[in-house]
């Protein structure tokens, strides 16, 4: 038996759908029932907007079961029906 090891890059396991390692919008979108170590549903580096979204039943086995923005990462959230503001 031969064991083959991989370098594998460890931000696989960040963000179940999404790992945004730099700026992001997120408009009229469901993220839904996904799983990673941290950000269960999604993962930033960068900033990310979300306007009209929903991050629903999504699972981290550490931190962020929704949303995980590491340092120097920035949410700007906006309730569902709240206009963009700059």
């Amino acid at each position: 038996m031969a064991l083959i090891r991989e370098k594998i890059d460890p931000r696989l396991a960040l963000g179940g759908a999404i790992n945004a390692l730099g700026g992001l919008m997120l408009t009229n979108t469901v993220v839904r029932d996904n799983r990673a170590i941290n950000g269960g549903g999604l993962y930033t580096e960068g900033d990310v907007e979300v306007h009209n979204s929903r991050l629903e039943r999504n699972l981290a086995h550490q931190c962020g079961g929704a949303l995980y923005a590491a340092a120097g990462g920035k949410v700007h959230p906006r309730p569902l029906g709240h206009p963009h503001q700059p």
